[in-house]
């Protein structure tokens, strides 16, 4: 994946909003006219609403193939015909997907918490808010673990990567499609389970917004 000049791009696009927020760090730090854009936890969590969208293209273009291409190439009976055991397939092929969702979530927001230190020149932010720390992990930690795992029970479904793609947004617009107006209907997120980007949301807020309209 390396090797492809359009996912580096994808990856250093991906990156973009880090330089933003930390430009906005900088300028909130030594500038005091900005002093009213300064940081705050919710700008944290701002940040990683925003990489969602990358979390989406990152997903598709590295995991709709990792297990359609080995079945389309009938590579499994190769792999497996090997001492490795299914599991062991499996979890290399989720490592390798979790391993650039964390490079786009988790990565960027922790050296975004670096950036804010340096820049401030103390630990005062970083004392008040001991919790961002543990609060991004788990946040980074099951919104990868959620879409690697569809991601790829999707992926084994076919011989066509370009097919999974496509289910997979099918999958993910329907059921924030169908949260969307069980929300507007009965005015409750008892139903977020249903939506796969919603669910990430609930399991660290305690209000889950429904999903914004395409409009």
């Amino acid at each position: 994946m390396l090797a492809k000049r359009m996912f580096l791009g994808l990856l250093l696009v991906a990156w973009f909003p880090f330089f933003v927020r930390a430009v906005q760090i900088y300028a909130a730090a030594n500038v005091p006219q900005a002093s009213f854009i300064k940081p705050t936890a919710e700008t944290f969590r701002q940040f990683l609403d925003q990489q969602s969208i990358f979390v989406f293209f990152v997903s598709v273009y590295v995991g709709a193939g990792l297990i359609a291409n080995d079945r389309r190439a009938n590579a499994l009976q190769i792999y497996l015909s090997k001492p490795l055991t299914r599991t062991e397939y499996v979890f290399g092929k989720l490592a390798i997907l979790m391993t650039f969702l964390l490079a786009v979530t988790w990565a960027p927001a922790m050296v975004l918490l670096l950036v804010q230190i340096a820049f401030a020149g103390n630990f005062t932010f970083f004392q008040n808010n001991l919790f961002l720390f543990p609060a991004i992990t788990v946040f980074a930690a099951l919104q990868v673990i959620t879409v690697s795992s569809t991601m790829l029970a999707l992926s084994s479904l076919s011989k066509s990567a370009r097919y999974v793609a496509i289910l997979y947004a099918m999958v993910l617009f329907f059921s924030s499609a169908i949260y969307g107006v069980l929300y507007a209907v009965t005015r409750s997120s008892s139903f977020s389970w249903i939506s796969l980007s919603v669910a990430t949301r609930c399991a660290t807020a305690r209000r889950p917004r429904p999903p914004k309209s395409s409009s």
